[in-house]
């Protein structure tokens, strides 16, 4: 519950500002318009203390107000310890957004992997103690404060990964001042000039905020919508509750990390396809964006084939969970990694070409569509946690199909399906068959555990043989990878080019 009122927050105060502050630097930047893309560097930290710092202030003390509503009182701590991290995202988003619209991307990438390290470490560490400390009170307040410590993560991660960027610009702003005109972008000579930047960053932010909100908004929309029409069916309380944290504790877990994957891949396309669109170069711009959705589908298509193979033994091996229904459910919500995937590539080109009104629209229809279903699976029919997976499989899909309609719309964009769908999936697909001889040779003589993580080697070093091995990836884009040459050199040697 914490997680999900935090998510809804932060989207609407954070998420906006590193896509909309790459594209503008973006769009500066390819124009050679160095001092006006400082100036947006500068007013949009400004204004992420400003928005960042009053939804802190909103989670600090409508904790107690947030939690009431969602029928769930001992999430006010949780909400709480998540307060601070809203203002530090925010800030970090105007870094991260800087970096990325100047053509470096290595700074978000590290500070993100930062980020990630000292949230596991952080989270596992702070739940365990303040659990302990919580469960002197009771079983509840245990839990309670379990949850609260298990969110200080998500803030020292994020405080971590800000100082790390802040560090980072310090040591290249010397190399940036060389670039700009001091005086030129000084506020008290310039206030006109500022009130108009601030003017294009909120009409940038806004739609993508909504964009970005309507698909937060969906969780929290499972969120109400599960609790108050399975208890329709005569579920406990209880009951209902530990339905859905299968769910999310577990399934939307495993499958959140390849769409988060693809979301930054896509995200990461933003500055270069907006300097390319502000320069009208329209071909280069489709052959980006054939670039990107290839690179995404290679992310998300094994990860679903990895996870309807192997989903029972993941699920043994990270939560000691045998149980079919929490098989069937990571087997049934992997399958939309792959909407997301294109969801996330569809957005990020709308937003990146101007079109920023139509992923918001497509997305409420989206959302409507997802709303009957849920009322019909989960309310009339009571098929419970599959029909609430079912619902954001046809939210996904729904969603990327009307953003692709758009983008054959409004920019005559016709995807490369050979290279960007068929062949990935038939690289994916013979890696699914060979992992599942693999585990089955295996589990018999190694144990589930040792079988399923060198099952999982395996499909990796499978799934990149045979990418090469069908053209997925050509020798002239491996040569492009860092330390392509290498890579080049290795597979002449084994005879896989």
């Amino acid at each position: 519950v914490a997680f999900e009122i935090y998510q809804i927050v932060l989207v609407i105060s954070s998420l906006g500002i590193p896509i909309a502050v790459s594209k503008l630097v973006s769009a500066k930047r390819s124009e050679k318009n160095y001092d006006e893309a400082h100036m947006i560097f500068r007013i949009a930290l400004a204004f992420a203390v400003v928005v960042g710092g009053f939804f802190s202030f909103v989670l600090l003390f409508g904790a107690g107000f947030f939690a009431e509503i969602t029928n769930d009182p001992m999430a006010k701590y949780a909400i709480q310890a998540l307060s601070p991290t809203v203002i530090i995202v925010a800030v970090m988003g105007v870094f991260r957004g800087y970096f990325q619209g100047m053509n470096n991307m290595l700074p978000t990438a590290m500070s993100q992997v930062v980020e990630q390290i000292i949230n596991a470490v952080v989270s596992i560490i702070a739940a365990n103690i303040l659990f302990i400390y919580g469960a002197a009170y009771g079983a509840v307040e245990g839990a309670a404060y379990g949850a609260a410590g298990g969110t200080l993560g998500t803030g020292a991660g994020a405080l971590i990964g800000l100082v790390f960027l802040v560090s980072l610009y310090f040591m290249v702003k010397p190399q940036i001042h060389k670039k700009i005109n001091i005086q030129n972008i000084s506020f008290k000579s310039n206030k006109e000039e500022y009130k108009k930047i601030l003017k294009i960053l909120l009409i940038t932010i806004i739609p993508i905020v909504l964009g970005t909100a309507m698909f937060q908004i969906t969780g929290f929309v499972d969120m109400l919508m599960f609790n108050n029409l399975a208890a329709r069916h005569g579920y406990e309380t209880d009951a209902v509750k530990a339905m859905y944290g299968l769910y999310t504790g577990k399934s939307k877990v495993l499958i959140s990390l390849p769409i988060a994957v693809g979301s930054a891949l896509a995200a990461a396309t933003i500055p270069s396809i907006s300097a390319l669109f502000t320069l009208g170069k329209m071909e280069d711009v489709k052959q980006r964006i054939n670039t990107v959705y290839k690179t995404v589908m290679i992310v998300a298509l094994p990860s679903t084939v990895g996870f309807i193979v192997l989903a029972q033994p993941i699920m043994i091996l990270l939560f000691s969970d045998n149980r079919n229904i929490a098989a069937l459910l990571l087997q049934l919500a992997s399958i939309s990694v792959v909407f997301f995937g294109i969801q996330s590539v569809t957005i990020a080109i709308l937003q990146s070409t101007n079109h920023m009104r139509l992923p918001i629209i497509n997305a409420a229809k989206a959302l409507g569509i997802k709303v009957v279903l849920n009322i019909i699976l989960i309310g009339i029919i009571d098929t419970n946690l599959y029909g609430l997976v079912f619902g954001n499989i046809i939210f996904a899909m729904v969603s990327s199909f009307l953003n692709y309609r758009s983008l054959r719309t409004y920019m005559d964009f016709e995807i490369d399906t050979r290279t960007s769908i068929k062949l990935p999936a038939i690289s994916a697909i013979g890696m699914g068959i060979i992992t599942y001889i693999c585990f089955r040779i295996f589990e018999p003589i190694m144990g589930n555990s040792i079988a399923t993580i060198v099952s999982i080697l395996i499909a990796m070093v499978t799934y990149a043989v045979l990418l090469v091995k069908t053209s997925t990836l050509t020798e002239e884009e491996i040569l492009g990878m860092p330390k392509g040459d290498k890579v080049v050199e290795v597979l002449r040697k084994i005879k896989i080019i």
